[in-house]
């Protein structure tokens, strides 16, 4: 139950919709987040993936503003941050490829199935991983962070990585070290703490996120 798997996650999301259906008296009292790609295609997706079938979908990519149809195997799908997405391989190029069911403009079923490919593993795909993004080759390295006291109340509550271990800790601050692959999710992450968080190491990433603050605090200064 504490390895983190899909039958603890079912516990817990079926311990809290039994909750809230016996709480129907107080229901303008609790305000819920939306999970909406969870809605159009996850079922077909997970059924797809039981019967080891391809599917074609149309997907709208966000930084080119245009969709584009894609041929895939499904091979996973993952939640983060109320989004649901899936791994697909493309055929015939052989690719991995990440997409969220909230960009897909449409899904068919094919009739073709597939041998799922052995060398896959969910886990060790994301292993190391903050998100969604793999960053494509993208080391796991130690990342160590300094952050004030008050908010490493939080970070103790809720991990930013199952590898966090809390290294030093003082009034004023405390110190974290994270073995990760930096993505953009990891760093958006560390972005979202503020000026209660700086980054000690690796060099490069500690670069980065200035360059980052830098670049934002150009829109401000003026």
């Amino acid at each position: 139950m504490k390895s983190g798997s899909i039958e603890n996650w079912l516990l817990s999301t079926l311990s809290v919709s039994n909750f809230l259906l016996e709480s129907k008296s107080v229901k303008n009292r609790i305000i819920l987040e939306d999970v909406p790609s969870g809605r159009e295609y996850l079922e077909l997706i997970i059924d797809a993936m039981k019967k080891n079938r391809f599917i074609h979908i149309n997907y709208l990519n966000y930084w080119k503003g245009d969709t584009h149809d894609h041929y895939v195997m499904p091979l996973c799908v993952k939640l983060y941050r109320q989004r649901w997405y899936l791994v697909g391989r493309n055929w015939p190029a052989g690719y991995d490829l990440v997409f969220c069911l909230d960009r897909i403009h449409d899904f068919r079923l094919s009739s073709h199935t597939f041998e799922y490919p052995e060398e896959f593993n969910p886990q060790e795909y994301f292993n190391g991983c903050i998100g969604v993004i793999t960053g494509n080759g993208t080391d796991i390295e130690k990342v160590k962070i300094k952050v004030s006291a008050s908010q490493a109340n939080y970070l103790r509550d809720l991990p930013l990585h199952e590898s966090q271990q809390e290294t030093e800790q003082t009034d004023e601050y405390c110190i974290f070290e994270l073995h990760v692959r930096p993505t953009f999710d990891f760093q958006q992450e560390l972005l979202w703490n503020g000026e209660d968080l700086e980054v000690l190491e690796p060099l490069w990433l500690r670069k980065e996120i200035a360059g980052k603050v830098k670049r934002m605090w150009n829109k401000y200064k003026e």
